[in-house]
């Protein structure tokens, strides 16, 4: 909605419209459209935040306009317009980043959009964050289309700015919230045999009910126990008990034949509403489970019913046997599980490198043998990459490893332990050599993914873009290595996974791989998680990569329920 009232132009005796703008003079009020406007060349297009005087009223004879105080929304919204009109081959799919685009011509422009401000806001990226989201009237942002944050676009760009500063919000009115249906949620009971001893202590626990009764969640007192303040496990189960089981639709009940209609009526009225659910996501079921592991003692029996079961499906996932759902199979049993991907709110792009534990074991490579994780040299061979069809050499780079402390420390124990010999010779010096990924180097390199990262990695993928792989090697040993996926967006790429082992580390080779990506996809913008306490971070920052947001529980959908590691991470961009 807009208050805006649309004058006539003094000039050309056209009405002004939503996308042409026209200034009032100060002195007599008579309207004039900004291209009847006798002024030099405005920086900006639709430009219209000024105090007009029209010559006729001006002490010069001459149009004048003043600047006059800025408020912050008209800047963005300029910035904005100018940005739609001019400046289109930046954007993608229509939408600009806050920070790389809208603060970066504020920041140029502030002389001419501040002229009496000297000293520049330096929370100018959080002024014009808090602008754009408190204004969804005006922009949209493109989290949902591009999947990323910090995206936006005008609704309307080809409304003036002037009118779309004075768009009013929409008053929102509150709407009476539903009844809740209390009809009983049913449950499903699992049979477990509680003799193995790595069982937790709750599953071997008898409840004070039966375990395969149904439960009423109106039965349940409103608060329960309340260790924490931000925990309500009545919230948690009322939530959880819907979406546990995949409700199936209810056919509704055909009256019985009768001579009174008021009585058919009041029937079909008592019929229950129904609401569509869910299955829960793996995601959401550990991140349930973990709720309820940090709430101590659970009170009720319905409560620690709910804890068991999913205790019980998180061990089946890992040890790789079947999850009852009797939406996806007849026995009520499957292999599959279909809540990895249910939901893609919590899609991740490191997903596709994730493998389940069943199917590990049908692949045979959950435990490879040492011999096969030792086996990373291959001949020195040119092949051709799948990807770009480019001819790759065997070796990206080769140098002299006696810099790095293991080397030196092996080397003084082998000297130490023959010097009664007077036939031993020290060894001809070693090289690390970096080459592209090859098929031999994929065992090693999971096992060191799943020992270093967590469970159920597999880098196969990454053969058929061998071009963005770099790995090092000393003899058939895998020292480290660096994945990069070339398109995960528009002119866009992401670092999958950069490792080095331990006693190799402080010698250059995590800056070589690193530099080896980048080189590898100029002209694109590199993309990376980086875990909140892992020191690598200095490293990316040397290279330029700038962080753009802070993503809450990031790996807490791979890591293993009993990890210590920090489950938070860095979203960093290398702008192009």
């Amino acid at each position: 909605m807009s208050d805006y009232e649309f004058a006539t132009c003094s000039r050309c005796s056209k009405l002004e419209t939503k996308e042409s703008a026209a200034l009032k003079c100060n002195a007599c009020g008579l309207a004039c459209h900004l291209t009847c406007i006798n002024s030099p060349t405005a920086v900006f297009l639709g430009d219209a935040f000024f105090t007009f005087t029209c010559g006729s009223c001006s002490q010069s004879d001459q149009d004048e306009l003043l600047r006059e105080n800025y408020m912050w929304l008209n800047v963005v919204i300029l910035v904005m317009y100018n940005l739609h009109r001019q400046y289109t081959c930046h954007s993608r799919r229509g939408f600009f980043h806050y920070k790389n685009h809208v603060t970066k011509i504020i920041d140029e422009k502030w002389k001419y959009l501040f002229p009496q401000r000297l000293k520049k806001n330096r929370t100018l990226h959080a002024i014009v964050s808090s602008k754009l989201t408190s204004n969804l009237h005006i922009f949209e942002s493109g989290s949902a289309a591009l999947g990323e944050q910090g995206w936006w676009r005008l609704l309307e760009p080809d409304l003036s700015p002037l009118y779309l500063s004075n768009l009013k919000k929409p008053v929102l009115t509150k709407q009476t919230e539903p009844t809740k249906s209390t009809t009983p949620v049913p449950t499903t009971s699992i049979t477990i045999d509680p003799t193995p001893s790595f069982l937790p202590k709750i599953l071997l626990e008898e409840d004070e009910v039966d375990i395969d009764m149904e439960i009423d969640p109106s039965a349940i007192p409103q608060k329960i126990f309340d260790p924490e303040p931000a925990l309500n496990i009545l919230s948690l189960f009322n939530e959880t008990c819907k979406s546990e089981i995949e409700s199936q639709p209810v056919t509704p009940l055909e009256p019985q034949e009768s001579s009174d209609s008021d009585e058919v009526e009041s029937r079909q009225d008592v019929l229950p509403e129904t609401k569509a659910c869910r299955p829960m996501t793996q995601y959401e079921e550990v991140h349930l489970m973990h709720r309820l592991e940090r709430a101590g003692p659970l009170p009720t029996s319905e409560s620690r019913r709910l804890y068991r079961k999913l205790v019980v499906r998180n061990l089946q996932r890992k040890n790789g046997q079947p999850l009852f759902n009797l939406s996806y199979s007849l026995i009520g049993y499957t292999f599959s599980d279909p809540s990895l991907t249910m939901d893609p709110k919590f899609d991740r792009i490191l997903d596709r490198f994730s493998v389940s534990n069943a199917r590990l074991k049908s692949l045979g490579q959950k435990n490879p043998s040492f011999m096969l994780r030792l086996m990373g040299k291959i001949e020195p061979t040119t092949f051709i990459s799948p990807f770009t069809e480019r001819a790759l050499k065997p070796f990206i780079m080769k140098e002299n490893c006696a810099k790095f402390q293991w080397i030196k420390m092996m080397r003084e124990l082998m000297a130490k332990a023959n010097k009664n010999n007077p036939l031993w010779k020290p060894r001809v010096e070693e090289t690390l050599d970096y080459s592209y990924v090859r098929p031999q180097h994929i065992p090693a390199i999971n096992s060191l993914c799943r020992d270093n990262f967590w469970p159920g990695i597999d880098v196969t993928e990454t053969l058929q873009y061998p071009d963005f792989s770099c790995v090092a090697l000393y003899k058939k040993l895998v020292v480290g290595f660096a994945f990069l996926v070339p398109d995960t967006g528009m002119n866009e790429s992401y670092i999958s996974f950069l490792f080095v082992r331990p006693e190799w580390r402080r010698g250059g080779i995590a800056s070589f791989m690193l530099y080896h990506l980048i080189q590898t996809c100029m002209g694109k913008d590199v993309t990376l998680h980086v875990s909140a306490t892992n020191p690598a971070l200095i490293l990316y920052q040397r290279f330029g990569f700038k962080v753009e947001e802070f993503v809450q529980d990031f790996y807490e959908k791979y890591l293993p329920a009993d990890s210590r590691e920090c489950t938070h991470a860095f979203f960093l961009r290398l702008s192009r």
